[in-house]
């Protein structure tokens, strides 16, 4: 009588793959450490998969000019053709100006206003130009989920679309 185990784990996926009289590399775990690397990625996969359904759902639901934006735990994004989390953002500066604006929510934000909320110890002779670099990566990351008009931008002022209508973990509360 022979047996061979090797032990997996991942997150909540947790076991032993065991091989009750094996004939072949009886004393050579290599072939039930490959064999458990394809367990755990395939139970990722599944939940994974799970997760997407799950997220497919919510995202067909939602009214096409709505957007939730969820800023406790993580910065989560939803509209009507995707999620976004903060991971999915290119820069700080651009989930830091989303959350001041969404936070700050009123008509109109001066370039300096925006510059001053971003970087506070630092002094610039150009803060448009700064914010509109800013505003532009945030534009066409936030185009990903149908965004890319979220933040408007004229005569040197920066302004949440009015079209859209934002929901917040943070007003719920």
């Amino acid at each position: 009588f022979a047996l061979i185990a090797a032990p997996y784990s991942k997150r909540i996926n947790t076991g032993y793959i065991i091989a009750d009289n094996p004939r072949k590399y009886a004393h050579d775990p290599s072939l039930l450490l490959l064999l458990q690397y394809v367990i755990v990625l395939e139970l990722n996969e599944i939940k994974q998969q799970k997760a997407l359904n799950m997220v497919s759902k919510r995202v067909s639901e939602q009214p096409k000019m709505d957007v939730h934006i969820n800023m406790f735990g993580r910065l989560e994004i939803i509209s009507s053709q995707g999620v976004m989390n903060e991971d999915d953002l290119t820069t700080e500066q651009g989930c830091n100006l989303l959350a001041y604006m969404v936070l700050n929510r009123k008509m109109g934000y001066s370039a300096s206003m925006l510059y001053e909320a971003l970087w506070p110890d630092t002094e610039s002779d150009d803060p448009y130009s700064a914010i509109k670099s800013v505003v532009y990566r945030l534009r066409n990351t936030l185009a990903c989920i149908g965004l890319k008009d979220l933040i408007l931008a004229s005569h040197g002022t920066f302004i949440l679309n009015p079209a859209y209508t934002i929901y917040t973990d943070v007003d719920r509360l």
